[in-house]
C-alpha cells in the first residue's frame, strides 16, 4: 500500500527516505530500491546515502531521475529510443517547422524571425508535451475559446506541434520529452498482460522492488506525464513512498489554500495523490531544528512575533550555541561582496569549516556573478558557480555564427570583427587590431574594398583626423606628430595578415553560398575548423584557463566544441539531404546553439557551492550566505511570462482538462518555499547581505526583532572588519591610510603586526610621486628647438586647457582614425573646392584693368550669381578629392548621397560668397595667405625665456577694398572658414580663447605695411536650412534673402583702430601664454566663460586627467570690473572696447 511521508523541512524529508532505503537493503538485500528525485539533486542525494549507510555501496539500491528511470526500464524491453533529439535538436526542427509553416501561422507570424522565439517556442512545446496536450486538444480549445487572440495562439501552435511530430516522424526520430509518456504506455501494458508473458519476463524484478519519490511535491506539483509512470509503478511494485512538503494533509481541494504559502504545492501535491491512489496511508515527519530557526519558520508560516525577540536563558541575542543569525548592510556591492569573502575566510582559517560546509545563495546571480568570481579571486578563495552557462557566447559560437554572417551581411564590420576578434582564427590579436586601424582608417568594410590592394597603399589616408589636417593646413606646416602610429603598419605585413585570415574565409563562404544538401554544408564547415585548427586551438585556450583557475570558464568552452559537433549531428539526422540556403542554414545553428548550455557536475574539490536562491536552496550546509537581499531582488522579480500569459494558460486548462503551470502564480508558491527553506535548513550559521539601504522584507523584519544581529558596514573598515581578511584588501586600505591614523594610540601595536604580516608576503608600500603640473626645463628644450615656432591654434587649445594641449599637440595622443562619410564633410572638401573656384575668379579679375570700379565689381559679381557652376564644383570636387586621399566618395553608394549634399553645400557656400561681396565690393586678394618663417612673414612675439618665438598660420582669405582717386592705402579684411556656425563672443577675444582673427589681421598687417583692416569674420561652409513654420507669410524673394542671411559672414564690424588695439591685446596674449607654455606648466585646469560650451564637452583626453566638471574646480578668468557711465549698464560690445583701449594703454 502507497504511503505518503510529508513535512516542513526538505532536509528531513530526505534523510526518512534514506534511512528506509538503507534500512531495506540491510533487512533483504534481495529486494531493489529504487529512489527516484529530480536530476539536480541525484548526485547529492548518492553522497548522502552513502554518508548514512554502513556499507560502502549502493548495492541493490538506485538513483535515479524520472528520466533515468523511463531508460532504465525502456531499455530492459528493447523500447529505448535509438536516434533521439535533444533541446537544441527540437530547436533546430522547431526553426524548420516555423520556416515551412509561417504562411499559415496568424497571431506568431509577425515574430517567428525575432531572435529567442524558437527558444522560447520550444518551452511552451516542452509544457505542453509534459502536460500531454497535444495538437488536436489545442484544436479542439481553439473552438472553445471566446477570445480571438487566444484562438489564433491556440491554432498557431498546433499548427507548430503536428508539423514538429510529423517532421519527427518522417525523419524516424524521437523526442526526449515523450520518454515518459512511452514509459506510462509500457507500465500500462505491463498492467493488463499476464505475468508469464513478455515483457514481464524482463522486468519481473519489479513485484519485489520498493520505490521512493522525494524531491517532487515541493515547489511544484507532478505532471500529467509523470502521474501516469506513479498510477503504472504502484501497480506494479511492491511498496511506494511518496514526499511532499507540506504542513498539512487537505480534506478538500478548497483546504490546498489554507495555511502558509511555502507549502501550498505540497498540499496540492498530497491532495491529488489521495484521490489518485487509493487506500494512500499518512506519515508525518517532525524537522528537528535549533531554536531560532524554528522562531523564522514561525514567523514567515504564521506571521506572529510571539517569542522571537525573547530568548531562552543563557542564549544570545544573536543566537543558541549552535545557530547564529548576522545581518550585513553595505554601502556597495563592491562592499558586500568583499566582506563575505573575508567572513569566509574567517570562518575557515579560524573556525575550522571547510570551504563545502559553506553555501551561497545570491539572489540577482546573473548580475553579480562576474563581480562575485573578481572578488573571490582577490581573497583566495575556490568557488563552484551552479549555474547554467549559455554556449550562444562562447568563442567558437561567435566564430561560427559571424563566419556565417561575413557572407551574409555583404563582409560588414561588426561579422568580420566578430570572427577575428573569436581568437580562434591564429592571427594575434595585436595584427588583429593593427588590421582593424588599417580597415578603419580606409573605410574597408566591403568584399571588393578589403581584397583590393591598392586601398592599403594611400598615401594619404582617408580616415586621417581631418581636423588635425585642416588645423594642419591652417599652420601651414606638416604636423608629423598629427600621425596616428598605428597607420605605420608595413603594407606588406597588412596584406599578409589579411590572406592568411580572410582568404580561407573568401573560399568557405563561396563553397558554402551555393544551395546544396545540408550534408555538404556541413561537412564544408567542418573541413574548415580542421584546416584552421580550430580543435587545437581550443585545446591550448582550455589549458590556459584552466592553469588560471578559470575552470568553469574552460568547462564551457570544451563543452561548446561537443555541442557544436553534436548539433551538426543532430542537423544530418533532421535533414540530411534537404537542400538548404546559406541564410536558413546560419539561423538553424544559431536557433540550436541558443538553447545549448553548460553545466558543470560538483566535483569533490573543497569549494565554496554558490548558486542561484532556487539551486542553493537544494543543498542543505553548515553555514548559509543569502546574498544581495535587497528589496528589488528578494524574492527575485517574476520571470518574463513567454508566449503564453497566464491568463491564456488557464482559459487552455479550463479548455482541455489539463493544468498547465503558472508563471506568476507559480512564482510566488516557489519564491517562498525557497525562501523559508534557505532561512531554516542550515545548522550553524544564517548570513543576510545587502549591498543597499532598501533591503527585502524579511531583511527587515528580522532586523527589527533581533536588532543585535545587524552590522551596518562603515564606508572606512577598522582593523577587525572581515573586509581586511586578505592580503591585498589589508596591503590596499594600508596604503590609504594617513600619517595620523597609522599614528593613532590605539593602533601602534596592530598597524606594525599588519605592515610586518603584509611585506612578508611581499606587500611593500611605494613611495608615490607628488603629481606634477609642469615638465622640467630640459624637456621642454627638447621639445621646442630654437628658434621656437606655434602655430595660432596651438596657443588657443592651450588657453582653453593647457593639460589638453599636452596630450594632444606634445604627446601626440589621437584617437584612433576612422573613416566615416560624414568627417569628410566638415571643412576639407569644401574648403578645397571654394579655394579653387576663387583662383578662378579672382584671375578672371586681375586681367581686367578696370576691375576697381564699383560699376564694373557689381556687373562681375551679379555675372558670377547668375553662372551656373555644378559642372566645375564637379570637376574642383574630384581634383580635391584625389588631393585628399577621399576617391571612397565616388563610390556608387556615397556619391549618390555625401558627395551630392557636399556639392549642394559647395554651391551654396559659393552663392553665398559671391552675394556678399556684390553687396558689399571686395576683390580677393590672397587665397591660403601663408605667414611664417619659411617665407619671412612670420608673426614674431621676440624673445621668451630667451628663445626667439614666431607664430605662423594661414588665413583662408585676405579681400581688398578697391581704393578711389590718389588713395593708395590698403583696407583690408580677413575671412576664415568654419564647418560649424560661429558666433561673436567679446570675453572669449579678451581672455585669448580667440586668437585666430585677431592675429590673423596682426599679421597681415606686419607683412604689408601701412595696410589698414576694416574687418575680420567667419564665414560657414554649409547649406543652411531655415524653418518656416507658415510658408504663406514669405513673399517672393523672401526665401532667398532669409536663406543668405543664415549665411551670410560672422564679422566683428569693429572700427579700424579698435581692430588694432584688438590686434595688439591679441599678441599680448599670445605672449603671455606662450611664456606659460615654455615654462612648461601644463594643469589640469580648463577654462570655462559664461554661457560657452567648456572644452571638456570636445575633448578627447578626459580619460588620462581625471578632470571631474562636478566639483574639480574650473579655470574662470576674472573680467575687470567697468563702472556706469551716465549710471547706464553699457552693453557688452562697449565694455569690450573699453577694455581693449585700456589694455593697449598700458605698458607691454
Amino acid at each position: 500500500m502507497p504511503m505518503l511521508i510529508y513535512g516542513t523541512a526538505r532536509s528531513s524529508l530526505q534523510q526518512a527516505c534514506l534511512k528506509q532505503v538503507i534500512g531495506l537493503t540491510a533487512r533483504q538485500p534481495e529486494k531493489r530500491a529504487l529512489l527516484v528525485v529530480p536530476e539536480q539533486t541525484k548526485m547529492d542525494v548518492e553522497k548522502a546515502y552513502l554518508a548514512l549507510s554502513p556499507t560502502p555501496g549502493l548495492m541493490m539500491a538506485e538513483v535515479l531521475s524520472f528520466r533515468r528511470l523511463a531508460w532504465r526500464i525502456l531499455g530492459e524491453v528493447g523500447r529505448q529510443p535509438l536516434r533521439p533529439i535533444d533541446q537544441a535538436g527540437r530547436a533546430m526542427l522547431v526553426h524548420r517547422v516555423l520556416r515551412q509553416n509561417q504562411k499559415e501561422m496568424r497571431h506568431y507570424a509577425h515574430i517567428a524571425d525575432k531572435p529567442g522565439f524558437v527558444s522560447q517556442l520550444t518551452t511552451v512545446l516542452g509544457d505542453l508535451k509534459r502536460y500531454r496536450i497535444g495538437s488536436e486538444q489545442l484544436l479542439q480549445a481553439a473552438e472553445l475559446a471566446e477570445d480571438r487572440i487566444l484562438q489564433e495562439k491556440s491554432r498557431d501552435l498546433a499548427c507548430v506541434l503536428s508539423g514538429y511530430d510529423t517532421l519527427l516522424s518522417q525523419a524516424g526520430l524521437t523526442d526526449a520529452e515523450d520518454d515518459l509518456t512511452r514509459l506510462a504506455d509500457v507500465l500500462e501494458i505491463l498492467v493488463a498482460s499476464p505475468r508469464d508473458e513478455w515483457p514481464w519476463t524482463r522486468l519481473a524484478w519489479l513485484r519485489q522492488s520498493y520505490v521512493w519519490l522525494s524531491g517532487f511535491g515541493e515547489t511544484r506539483d507532478f505532471t500529467p506525464q509523470e502521474d501516469a509512470v506513479i498510477s503504472g509503478l504502484a501497480m506494479l511494485v511492491e511498496n511506494m513512498t511518496i514526499t511532499v512538503a507540506a504542513d498539512a494533509i487537505p480534506a478538500d481541494q478548497n483546504a490546498c489554500g489554507i495555511g502558509p504559502d511555502a507549502y501550498f504545492a505540497g498540499r496540492k501535491t498530497a491532495w491529488r495523490l489521495s484521490r489518485m491512489l487509493p487506500g494512500l496511508r499518512y506519515e508525518k515527519v517532525t524537522a528537528q531544528q535549533n531554536d531560532l530557526a524554528d522562531r523564522i519558520r514561525n514567523l514567515l508560516d504564521n506571521g506572529s512575533v510571539e517569542g522571537f525577540h525573547q530568548r531562552k536563558a543563557g542564549v544570545s541575542e544573536r543566537g543558541d550555541e549552535a545557530f547564529s543569525l548576522n545581518l550585513v548592510q553595505a554601502a556597495s556591492l563592491d562592499e558586500e561582496l568583499s566582506w563575505v569573502a573575508g567572513e569566509i575566510r574567517r570562518l575557515v582559517q579560524t573556525k575550522g569549516y571547510r570551504y563545502r560546509d559553506i553555501n551561497l545563495a545570491v539572489c540577482n546571480l546573473t548580475a553579480v556573478n562576474m563581480r562575485l568570481r573578481a572578488v573571490f579571486r582577490e581573497y583566495g578563495i575556490p568557488l563552484f558557480l551552479d549555474m547554467e552557462r549559455p554556449l550562444s557566447g562562447t568563442p567558437l559560437t561567435r566564430m561560427v555564427l559571424s563566419l556565417l554572417d561575413i557572407g551574409l551581411s555583404g563582409w560588414s564590420r561588426p561579422a568580420l570583427m566578430a570572427y577575428l576578434r573569436s581568437g580562434l582564427n591564429g592571427l594575434p590579436l595585436d595584427a588583429v587590431d593593427q588590421l582593424e586601424n588599417a580597415w578603419l582608417a580606409r573605410g574597408l568594410f566591403r568584399l571588393d574594398r578589403i581584397f583590393d590592394d591598392s586601398y592599403y597603399q594611400d598615401r594619404i589616408l582617408p580616415g586621417a583626423d581631418n581636423r588635425i589636417r585642416a588645423e594642419t593646413e591652417k599652420t601651414g606646416e606638416e604636423d608629423t606628430d598629427s600621425l596616428h602610429p598605428s597607420l605605420a603598419a608595413d603594407c606588406s605585413l597588412l596584406l599578409a595578415w589579411r590572406d592568411e585570415s580572410l582568404q580561407p574565409v573568401r573560399q568557405i563562404l563561396r563553397d558554402l553560398g551555393a544551395s546544396q544538401p545540408v550534408r555538404d554544408k556541413v561537412a564544408l564547415l567542418q573541413r574548415f575548423l580542421g584546416e584552421q585548427l580550430v580543435s587545437q586551438r581550443l585545446e591550448q585556450r582550455i589549458g590556459q584557463l584552466a592553469s588560471s583557475g578559470e575552470m568553469d570558464v574552460a568547462i564551457a568552452l570544451a563543452q561548446s566544441w561537443n555541442a557544436l559537433q553534436h548539433l551538426l549531428e543532430q542537423l544530418l539526422l533532421l535533414s540530411a539531404d534537404l537542400p538548404m540556403s546559406l541564410r536558413l542554414f546560419r539561423d538553424t545553428l544559431a536557433a540550436g546553439m541558443d538553447t545549448a548550455s553548460s553545466g558543470v557536475i560538483p566535483s569533490a574539490i573543497d569549494q565554496v557551492h554558490v548558486g542561484n536562491l532556487q539551486r542553493a536552496s537544494l543543498r542543505r550546509s553548515r553555514v548559509q550566505f543569502i546574498v544581495g537581499a535587497t528589496a528589488s531582488d528578494l524574492p527575485p522579480a517574476p520571470p518574463p511570462e513567454g508566449l503564453l500569459k497566464d491568463p491564456d494558460r488557464q482559459t487552455l486548462s479550463d479548455l482541455t482538462g489539463r493544468q498547465l503551470p503558472s508563471s506568476v502564480r507559480d512564482k510566488s508558491y516557489l519564491d517562498a518555499y525557497v525562501l523559508e527553506t534557505l532561512l531554516t535548513q542550515p545548522t550553524d550559521a544564517l548570513y543576510l547581505t545587502s549591498p543597499e539601504q532598501a533591503v527585502s522584507r524579511v531583511f527587515r523584519t528580522l532586523a527589527t526583532y533581533r536588532p543585535a544581529c545587524l552590522n551596518v558596514l562603515s564606508p572606512q573598515p577598522d582593523l577587525y572588519d572581515a573586509r581586511l581578511n586578505a592580503p591585498v584588501p589589508a596591503f590596499r586600505w594600508l596604503l590609504q591610510q594617513p600619517a595620523s591614523a597609522l599614528a593613532d594610540e590605539n593602533r601602534k601595536d596592530a598597524l606594525p603586526m599588519l605592515r610586518e604580516l603584509l611585506q612578508s608576503a611581499g606587500f611593500r608600500r611605494p613611495e608615490w610621486p607628488a603629481r606634477q603640473t609642469r615638465i622640467t626645463p630640459e624637456i621642454v628644450n627638447e621639445l621646442f628647438d630654437s628658434p621656437v615656432v606655434l602655430s595660432v591654434s596651438q596657443l588657443e587649445q592651450y588657453t582653453a586647457c593647457p593639460f589638453s594641449h599636452l596630450a594632444g599637440r606634445l604627446l601626440a595622443l589621437r584617437r584612433r582614425p576612422e573613416w566615416h562619410p560624414q568627417l569628410t564633410e566638415t571643412g576639407v572638401l569644401l574648403h578645397g573646392v571654394l579655394e579653387q573656384a576663387l583662383s578662378v575668379v579672382c584671375r578672371q579679375l586681375q586681367f581686367d584693368p578696370t576691375n576697381t570700379r564699383p560699376d564694373f565689381l557689381s556687373g562681375f559679381w551679379s555675372r558670377c550669381l547668375q553662372t551656373d557652376w555644378q559642372q566645375n564644383i564637379d570637376a574642383w570636387l574630384k581634383a580635391e578629392a584625389e588631393r585628399s586621399g577621399l576617391n571612397r566618395l565616388f563610390d556608387a553608394g556615397l556619391n549618390a548621397s555625401v558627395a551630392r549634399r557636399i556639392r549642394r553645400s559647395a554651391a551654396a557656400s559659393l552663392t553665398a560668397i559671391f552675394h556678399d561681396l556684390a553687396k558689399d565690393p571686395y576683390i580677393p586678394v590672397a587665397l591660403e595667405w601663408v605667414f611664417g618663417p619659411e617665407n619671412g612673414r612670420q608673426l614674431n612675439l621676440g624673445l621668451i625665456h630667451g628663445l626667439p618665438v614666431s607664430l605662423r598660420g594661414k588665413v583662408d582669405r585676405v579681400d581688398d577694398r578697391p581704393h578711389e582717386g590718389q588713395n593708395k592705402t590698403q583696407h583690408f579684411r580677413v575671412i576664415d572658414y568654419k564647418s560649424s556656425q560661429k558666433s561673436i563672443n567679446y570675453d572669449a577675444f579678451y581672455h585669448g580663447l580667440a586668437l585666430q582673427l585677431p592675429l590673423y589681421l596682426a599679421a597681415y598687417a606686419s607683412a604689408n605695411p601701412g595696410s589698414v583692416p576694416e574687418n575680420a569674420a567667419w564665414f560657414t561652409l554649409n547649406r543652411p536650412i531655415l524653418n518656416v513654420k507658415d510658408h504663406s507669410k514669405l513673399q517672393n524673394g523672401q526665401l532667398e534673402e532669409q536663406l543668405m542671411k543664415l549665411q551670410r559672414p560672422v564679422g566683428l564690424n569693429l572700427q579700424p583702430e579698435a581692430l588694432q588695439q584688438l590686434s595688439v591685446h591679441a599678441m599680448k596674449k599670445a605672449r603671455q601664454q606662450t611664456h606659460e607654455l615654455l615654462a612648461g606648466q601644463f594643469p589640469v585646469y580648463p577654462c570655462r566663460l559664461p554661457g560657452q560650451r567648456p572644452p571638456c564637452d570636445y575633448c578627447d583626453f578626459a580619460a588620462f586627467c581625471r578632470f571631474d566638471a562636478s566639483h574639480d574646480p574650473w579655470h574662470r578668468p576674472d573680467k575687470p570690473v567697468v563702472p556706469m557711465q551716465e549710471g547706464k549698464r553699457m552693453t557688452a560690445r562697449e565694455v569690450f572696447l573699453l577694455l581693449l583701449a585700456k589694455s593697449c594703454g598700458e605698458d607691454p
